[in-house]
């Protein structure tokens, strides 16, 4: 053996230990991930939410996963039996959908982004006008007012104005 010449297997070589501890670590965090993977009906949450007043309505719709490759599945359309598959784009693995809700679109907005998207609220004719109620702002004594269409029930007979003077706009409630 030459002089200054070693046997051992370290440094950065192809197959050395760095590249062992690599694979190692790629291993575990694919072990960990496959073990926080749901088993149960492959999902990740329960496809129905209830709602305060006791009615089911969809909820988070979830994450479904192949039984057989843990591959995530997508929907699909089984045109001749008219019915939705969650089917796996890697095996043939296929499953019948238990409910027809792929995905949940909820929007709710506050009193206060409708009037901001409607900028002319004060000059709709359509609204009732009062001058009953006087801008604490201006002092303008004419205001529109409206009841919001929001959902929840301590907003639903809740009455909100809008100052009518051009130069305002001001919105309160009482």
């Amino acid at each position: 053996m030459p002089l200054g010449s070693s046997n051992s297997c370290t440094g950065s070589r192809p197959g050395g230990r760095e590249e062992e501890d690599a694979k190692k670590k790629d291993w575990l965090e694919l072990a960990w991930f496959a073990m926080k993977r749901p088993r149960k009906r492959g999902r990740f949450d329960k496809p129905v939410a209830m709602e305060p007043d006791g009615t089911y309505e969809p909820g988070f719709v979830g994450i479904r996963f192949c039984q057989e490759c843990n591959n995530m599945l997508y929907p699909k359309e089984d045109k001749e039996n008219r019915i939705l598959l969650y089917a796996c784009r890697n095996c043939d693995y296929q499953q019948e959908a238990d409910n027809s809700c792929i995905y949940v679109n909820k929007i709710t907005h506050e009193v206060d982004e409708l009037t901001q998207i409607i900028a002319d609220v004060s000059q709709d004719p359509t609204l009732p006008r009062t001058e009953d109620h006087p801008c604490q702002k201006c002092g303008h004594k004419e205001a529109v007012f409206f009841q919001s269409h929001s959902a929840r029930a301590e907003d639903a007979m809740r009455l909100y104005y809008v100052c009518t003077a051009p130069h305002c706009g001001h919105r309160w409630t009482e």
